[in-house]
């Protein structure tokens, strides 16, 4: 099953994995996130696809990072990056018990992109799942490191052009729940 990434204006892309015919199409309303749903492409091919709905892509990394409270730590704690995206990530630590909800905290990573980029935001606490936490970057911080953190990002979504692939002119078909 294939997780397609629906955009604001509830459009998706879909790449026919039988003919790698790209198209474009608009998401039904009865369609909600994490239902599966068989999209037609014009070739005649039928898949299975599950629609997310996020506001930012979210790619899965493994980056290693260092956690620090803003204002009072002078030594950090090691984190790991478990996914990233233009508006937060989620990592884990060691370090979870002495967090709570609405922390400022600094983090600092480098991206595992051949610039080997140095990102350094503060991030805000949204949830704590045992090791697990999800944060937002601090508004006053979204524009910074936005570019290397958008170019990270691109760099896993576009696909490759190849000799093989194909593209349709007519739309896929969407069906309801499978």
């Amino acid at each position: 099953m294939k997780k397609l990434y629906v955009n604001a204006k509830q459009q998706v892309t879909i790449t026919c994995v039988h003919c790698g015919g790209s198209y474009t199409t608009t998401v039904p309303l009865h369609i909600r996130g994490n239902t599966p749903a068989t999209a037609k492409c014009p070739c005649g091919e039928a898949m299975q696809v599950v629609f997310e709905f996020r506001q930012a892509y979210r790619k899965r990394t493994f980056l290693q990072g260092l956690l620090q409270r803003h204002v009072t730590d002078v030594v950090g704690q090691a984190a790991q990056i478990r996914n990233l995206s233009q508006s937060g990530l989620q990592l884990t630590t060691r370090w979870w018990r002495n967090l709570h909800t609405n922390d400022v905290l600094s983090i600092t990573f480098i991206l595992d992109n051949p610039q080997r980029s140095k990102i350094d935001k503060r991030i805000i606490v949204k949830y704590i799942d045992q090791k697990v936490i999800g944060a937002t970057f601090c508004p006053e911080d979204q524009l910074s490191y936005q570019k290397e953190i958008g170019f990270y990002l691109m760099g896993q979504q576009v696909p490759r052009e190849t000799v093989a692939h194909q593209t349709h002119s007519a739309e896929p078909v969407v069906y309801g729940y499978v």
